[in-house]
């Protein structure tokens, strides 16, 4: 069975993803350093995943083959793969961006032309992956427009970003009304899911932490943006957040996170002779958590950590684009367990991690 998928965002995490399903048709071990978290649960195979549709907004990549873009992130990816997929124009509703070369249908035709537009790509794929770098917080944004086309015409759904579309109540509507499932929202991929686990521990421990303070930094470009755009940084700290009230309902506990930019290094500068290259898509975490024990006295949790990004949440879209045929088989459309185990802000979120795989497992084998 081919499950046809489209993609918003052809960047860094489409990029893997893609990467990892052409190496496993040809046969390749591409589970060599993450583990599928529902890997012996599902029967359908990566082969089955195949690529129809690919939408961006970065005029530099628009009319090129989704192999080229492919190769500019990974050159060691197989060039004969997705070369008949072209980039096509997407839409961009936001005014500020950091892709200088903004290329956008929403400029370009009135609304009624941009839907008709967008729902006819629809047509030739049943999943829709937004893959696309974080958005300011506002009423109307990039990825509620695709996700409201998509659901019309029964195209499942799965937000990779921190917009909230699964669990609005309107988008949660049109997929139980068109049989289109719908995941979401931010994947739970990097520093998130590890502070949710601490959290949970220290709730089990009966410990109420003092402060957290967690910052990263990376060099692609989703850290570019979120850097360089004070709404768009709110709204990956408001779903990085909203673990803590779980954890600790009720609790005022003060913590901050702090995302910022840092200019890849280029390895044809003298200055950086005998110093390491850092991936741009590595991202560098430092996490403490202060909390009190007895009688006055404070311990602390201190977390260094590199993590791969977009290995990191290719991971899961993989899972989650199989996952979709089983919650349709199950007439679950939004469904509550998936969701809370591949997101940092889906509709509803466990204590804990452990309960959210449990969950995830009974449901799958239900």
């Amino acid at each position: 069975m081919t499950i046809k998928l489209g993609v918003v965002g052809v960047g860094y995490l489409a990029s893997c993803l893609l990467n990892g399903l052409a190496l496993s048709r040809r046969g390749e071990e591409v589970w060599t350093c993450l583990n599928n978290p529902v890997r012996n649960e599902l029967d359908t195979p990566l082969s089955d995943i195949e690529l129809k549709l690919a939408f961006d907004i970065d005029g530099q990549k628009i009319g090129k083959s989704v192999s080229d873009i492919m190769q500019s992130y990974y050159p060691s990816a197989p060039a004969e793969d997705y070369q008949d997929v072209e980039v096509q124009k997407g839409v961009c509703v936001e005014c500020d961006h950091v892709v200088r070369d903004v290329a956008s249908i929403w400029d370009d035709m009135d609304r009624g032309e941009t839907e008709e537009y967008i729902r006819s790509k629809m047509d030739d794929i049943d999943v829709l992956l937004i893959s696309a770098t974080t958005e300011p917080q506002a009423a109307l944004t990039s990825s509620k427009v695709y996700s409201l086309y998509a659901l019309q015409e029964g195209v499942s759904v799965i937000n990779g970003i921190p917009t909230r579309i699964a669990g609005d109540e309107e988008y949660d509507y049109l997929a139980r009304e068109n049989g289109a499932v719908l995941f979401g929202n931010d994947f739970a991929s990097g520093a998130t899911p590890l502070t949710h686990d601490l959290l949970a521990h220290l709730a089990q421990h009966a410990r109420v932490p003092m402060n957290i303070a967690q910052w990263q930094y990376a060099s692609n470009m989703d850290f570019k943006s979120l850097s360089e755009s004070h709404s768009r940084g709110s709204a990956k700290k408001e779903s990085k957040s909203r673990i803590i009230d779980v954890a600790y309902p009720g609790v005022d506990i003060p913590s901050y996170i702090g995302i910022q930019y840092i200019p890849p290094m280029s390895g044809t500068d003298p200055s950086l002779k005998g110093m390491p290259i850092l991936d741009p898509d590595t991202k560098r975490l430092y996490l403490n958590i202060i909390y009190r024990t007895f009688a006055g006295t404070t311990n602390s949790l201190t977390v260094t950590a590199e993590i791969s990004d977009s290995p990191s949440a290719s991971v899961l879209a993989a899972d989650l684009i199989r996952l979709v045929d089983v919650a349709k088989e199950k007439g679950d459309y939004v469904p509550i367990e998936p969701n809370s185990f591949y997101f940092k802000s889906p509709p509803r979120i466990f204590p804990s991690r452990t309960e959210s795989f449990n969950r995830l497992l009974e449901w799958l084998r239900s």
